[in-house]
């Protein structure tokens, strides 16, 4: 079965109750109980191969069943016009009904595979709910089947119970919203109790949503108080109030299950991100070739004996690392205390540049309360340092801006050359700040090279 692709086996399992169907009617039996087994066993083998997580699957079993069991009706209606054959029109309908329900299940595999969390397809321990559900569903259509034999009720019956619930919006709502905050409980309780304890509070839960909505629809609440049926008609209506239920907790458990997947994802991908941003605020820190670059520097001073620029030189570095460290877990900063590592950062490199570059900054005062990322514009001052030549001949010019919710770093464009060519640039710094902002506040940067300046724009948060 692993060679098998999964739209093979849906084509398999299509012939499969093709000839199923024939067999058993030819032989007077019938065959619903065997192609519930089958459609079952088709869609576990479709969602193995998509590797999906046991509760997707569980609920694609149930609701391939309802929907399958509607379409086929539907099917063989509009096939019935063209074929005269009972058996005719019976294979070729599951045929194509089994065909419609096997490509959904293989579209909604492929669609929910994509929200799920890493672990979530370890089979194994959960195995059981799996074998439940199938034998639930089993036992149901069984029970079913073994109702109508007794003429307790008809489809006719069972059509009219099912236009009175769809016909009564407040009792769907009521029912709905029961739903919503029992599997928003169930979710935040967790793994707490043991399994027999969450199974039977789960078909007491379904038992009281089943009753409720019977009692609802069955006595024209709230429109009116009054019983609409016999007994028969109150029992065929607890029957589609029971596939109804089930229904509706199946996608609000699928819906609800998405969304915190989503949310974990997103959580996940946050960290991961702000661990990188980080490592790279760390590798900052310890970058061998500023800390070297430093002492050299400190080393000029105090040989020629500037005790007190050596002196304003050791403080600003501490304050720069203090900074660093300070912030190491901050997500923002403000802008005011950016600046002040900026121009530190700064006034250390003019020691080692002299007259090779010129920061110029332009933040009016409204806009120093508004945060940015940590060490941000910082390593943008950096990166023009490094990827431009800074002589006093021809001054490396660095604009800092904020206008507008925006604050910007433009460079002069001096390429810096080594061997002849220009030295690369990996981006690596751009990216982790980009990051960062779309993790942050789902804003990008942007980037501009006009002439002979670069220009990178930060949002203000």
């Amino acid at each position: 079965m692993r060679q098998v692709s999964a739209q093979g086996i849906i084509h398999v399992f299509a012939a499969l109750h093709a000839v199923t169907t024939m067999s058993c009617r030819m032989l007077g039996m019938n065959d619903e109980l065997l192609l519930t087994l089958l459609t079952m066993s088709m869609v576990v083998l479709v969602c193995l191969k998509r590797n999906l997580a046991l509760e997707f699957t569980a609920a694609i079993i149930i609701l391939v069943n309802v929907i399958g069991y509607v379409l086929g009706i539907k099917c063989a209606d509009l096939i019935g016009m063209i074929f005269s054959s009972e058996i005719a029109v019976h294979a070729i309908s599951t045929l194509l009904t089994t065909e419609i329900i096997g490509w959904g299940a293989l579209y909604a595999g492929n669609f929910l595979h994509r929200f799920q969390r890493s672990g979530d397809t370890v089979w194994a321990p959960r195995i059981t709910w799996l074998v439940f559900t199938v034998v639930a569903i089993f036992l149901f259509r069984f029970s079913i089947l073994a109702l109508a034999r007794l003429d307790i009720f008809t489809d006719g019956m069972m059509s009219d119970m099912l236009k009175a619930l769809l016909s009564n919006l407040p009792a769907i709502i009521i029912i709905l919203c029961i739903n919503l905050i029992y599997v928003r409980f169930i979710r935040s309780v967790g793994d707490r109790g043991n399994r027999p304890s969450r199974l039977l509070s789960l078909a007491l839960f379904i038992l009281i949503c089943v009753a409720t909505g019977t009692f609802l629809v069955g006595y024209g609440l709230p429109f009116s108080f009054g019983r609409i049926a016999e007994w028969q008609g109150m029992l065929s209506l607890a029957v589609v109030m029971l596939i109804s239920e089930v229904v509706i907790y199946v996608l609000v458990y699928m819906m609800e299950y998405l969304w915190t997947s989503r949310q974990a994802l997103k959580a996940e991908k946050l960290k991961r991100h702000k661990a990188q941003f980080e490592y790279m605020k760390l590798k900052q820190q310890v970058d061998p070739h500023f800390l070297f670059n430093s002492l050299n520097v400190l080393d000029c001073l105090v040989v020629e004996h500037k005790t007190d620029e050596a002196s304003t030189f050791i403080h600003k570095l501490a304050g720069m690392y203090r900074y660093m460290l300070k912030n190491e877990g901050a997500m923002k900063i403000s802008l005011r205390e950016e600046m002040a590592f900026v121009n530190m950062y700064a006034d250390l490199m003019k020691v080692r540049f002299q007259s090779g570059f010129v920061l110029n900054v332009s933040i009016p005062e409204e806009f120093l309360g508004h945060c940015v990322i940590p060490c941000s514009l910082q390593l943008l001052l950096e990166n023009a340092l490094k990827h431009n030549s800074a002589m006093p001949s021809d001054p490396l010019i660095i604009d800092v801006m904020a206008t507008d919710g925006y604050v910007s770093v433009s460079n002069t464009l001096h390429p810096r050359r080594s061997g002849g060519t220009d030295e690369s640039s990996t981006h690596v710094g751009l990216n982790y700040i980009r990051q960062q902002y779309m993790d942050l506040s789902g804003m990008d940067i942007e980037i501009h090279e006009a002439g002979n300046m670069y220009t990178v724009t930060l949002p203000l948060i």
